[in-house]
């Protein structure tokens, strides 16, 4: 697998490049005014190499992986019940991973009828989900030798490609996208309930839409632990046109964010959705960017408005807000151009691919929160003995960031000679990038063998451990394999509070010379790790306005893993000195690495009144 440099579009093309049955083209929108689309068919003609500088070469960040395990692999046998062995191409076709360590994958069986079927598998091996037959997703297959559909009929054609990766969640449920056969429908979405053992639907094409009309095309989306579903969905039309943000929740699905709904900061939303495959039985599937979905219900999605604004949102109960615009200045250089989808976690943490303008790196991943934006990576940047010469767009489900803002991702590092190797690295919230596999490395397994390609979305959860597929040459046991690593625990503050960075502590009116109520921030430390080097500490909090007093009641130590505690650990209160509004920021630093560089920030706002009467004396009696 090879991901251009600098090439949004190619690595949008090799995302649904190995099917069983292959997408004959991508359609991604880019001309607002028109409602134009780029239409690529066949092989694309690789973007014309920038000359850029060579930087000085960064020494190895040494070994981070303490353990690992293959959880699925080529060749593997099929669980009982089912004949055949599952052929995973784990190099070419992405899972997922929840925080139990399980993930979730779709898979061909050979020497099987049943030649295709949605697992899981962890520790205690591979679990089948629902089986499919025949040719496969977008084959327009009419074999019936599936597993039965909860909308009639069965499941035949399944679809293998990137976009398609099945999204799963830590109660074991799991949301797929399926061709049906003699259904009442199609094609739908299906979500697999672990509680109940049992499938239901999602949605499937020919639906009522909630936005009039019915649903012409159905795509994939992401799950949180609640259950609540945020997929692509297109209405009218052939699935074509662009598709928007449905949501469904206990049955009900509703329009969350849709194409000619208001945008922040003016004008509508002219696309949600903007990638579509198209497939060999005239069918198309919105694929793009799928939406992120936190615990908090957070949603984040990519948008473009009528007024050619485009960016990634951060949306809380439809409340919509820009995190970061095309046009805006990138950390270290350049300005966004385009963007990959926003990869959300729990903190309300962004991070993305963007390809960049004036700036000779071309593109590169960020992370970004409330407080600002950091670059992890970017062409060109120092990695070991090379440079990052190739990497991937960000795409969802993936879970690529972790809560403590660590993020995985597939690179290929140009050695000093020129070749390359497909790279698996981990970029920190301090800047550093380990690396976690390279292709021509020994495996760490009983049958021997080294890395060779790789799958470019690796998947990262909230307990130090990461997936990815990898084709292992010379191992005796298997040609590929989805492999989950666990990371050597490291001792990480993270600093989170009660209210959150960036809320603003409005005192109201407070009479001259007289000290205002309290205002408190309550503090936690969602950090990993032992003690004591993922204690959070606070070690100074001050205000730029002497009219603002700021007292440390409790500096810590933080355990990690703690919440707010309902109890205020810094206490501020406004004393104005004259009549007349105050405005001055609170900030406090600490121990945590991915601080930003001024501190965490939260505005403050009081208003001095003249109260004579109260000056006086005048007690009201």
């Amino acid at each position: 697998m090879t991901t251009l440099r600098g090439s949004f579009l190619m690595a949008a093309l090799l995302a649904g490049a190995s099917g069983l049955v292959s997408a004959q083209h991508v359609v991604r929108y880019t001309d607002v005014g028109a409602r134009g689309f780029d239409l690529v068919s066949g092989p694309l003609t690789p973007r014309e190499i920038r000359p850029m500088p060579q930087p000085a070469f960064a020494a190895p960040a040494g070994d981070p992986v303490c353990g690992a395990a293959a959880l699925a692999w080529q060749g593997e046998p099929m669980p009982a019940g089912e004949a055949g062995t599952l052929s995973t191409l784990a190099f070419a076709r992405p899972a997922t991973l929840d925080n139990n360590g399980r993930i979730a994958f779709v898979s061909q069986v050979d020497g099987s009828t049943r030649n295709q079927g949605v697992f899981v598998a962890d520790d205690a091996g591979v679990r089948v989900i629902a089986m499919g037959c025949g040719d496969g997703g977008g084959s327009g297959s009419t074999d019936s030798c599936g597993d039965a559909s909860p909308i009639g009929g069965h499941f035949s054609g399944l679809f293998p490609d990137t976009w398609a990766a099945p999204a799963t969640n830590d109660n074991g449920d799991v949301l797929f996208v399926s061709d049906v056969a003699g259904g009442s429908a199609p094609r739908g979405l299906f979500l697999y309930v672990a509680l109940s053992d049992s499938i239901v639907k999602i949605a499937a094409v020919g639906d009522a839409s909630p936005l009039g009309g019915t649903l012409s095309a159905i795509g994939p989306g992401s799950i949180n632990n609640a259950g609540t579903v945020a997929f692509l969905a297109s209405t009218g039309g052939d699935g074509s046109q662009g598709s928007d943000i449905l949501l469904w929740e206990n049955g009900s699905v509703t329009a969350y964010v849709a194409a000619g709904d208001p945008a922040p900061g003016g004008g509508f939303f002219a696309f949600i959705g903007t990638e579509a495959f198209g497939y060999i039985d005239g069918t198309y599937i919105p694929t793009g960017s799928v939406p992120g979905l936190n615990e908090s219900g957070q949603i984040a999605f990519h948008g473009i408005t009528s007024n050619d604004v485009r960016g990634e949102l951060l949306s809380q109960d439809g409340i919509h807000e820009w995190r970061v615009q095309a046009g805006d200045t990138a950390p270290l250089g350049g300005n966004y151009l385009e963007f990959g989808a926003p990869v959300l976690n729990n903190n309300g943490e962004i991070a993305f691919y963007a390809d960049l303008a004036n700036t000779t790196t071309g593109a590169g991943w960020f992370v970004s929160s409330a407080v600002g934006t950091r670059r992890a990576f970017a062409f060109l940047d120092p990695l070991a003995d090379g440079i990052v010469w190739s990497m991937a767009i960000s795409r969802n489900p993936f879970h690529a960031l972790d809560d403590a803002g660590n993020l995985v991702a597939w690179t290929s590092r140009q050695l000093p000679d020129t070749s390359e190797r497909e790279t698996m690295i981990v970029a920190r919230p301090d800047g550093t990038l380990d690396i976690l596999a390279a292709q021509g490395d020994a495996t760490p397994f009983a049958g021997g063998g080294t890395w060779g390609s790789m799958d470019a979305w690796p998947t990262m959860n909230f307990a130090n451990q990461l997936r990815f597929g990898a084709a292992t040459p010379g191992n005796s046991d298997f040609g590929n394999a989805h492999v989950r690593l666990s990371l050597c625990v490291t001792a990480v503050p993270t600093y989170t509070s009660e209210p959150a960075v960036g809320s603003v502590l409005d005192f109201g009116e407070v009479p001259v010379g007289i000290a205002s109520a309290p205002l408190g921030i309550d503090v936690g430390n969602h950090g990993t790790g032992p003690a004591p080097g993922s204690d959070l500490m606070i070690t100074a909090a001050v205000a730029d306005d002497p009219a603002f007093v700021v007292t440390i009641v409790n500096a810590g130590p933080f355990p990690a893993g703690s919440d707010p505690d309902g109890t205020a650990d810094i206490e501020v209160q406004c004393i104005p000195s004259a009549a007349g509004p105050i405005a001055a920021t609170l900030t406090i630093s600490t121990n945590d690495p991915a601080e930003p560089p001024a501190g965490f920030a939260y505005p403050l706002t009081c208003a001095g009144i003249d109260d004579v009467l109260f000056r006086n004396g005048f007690d009201g009696s």
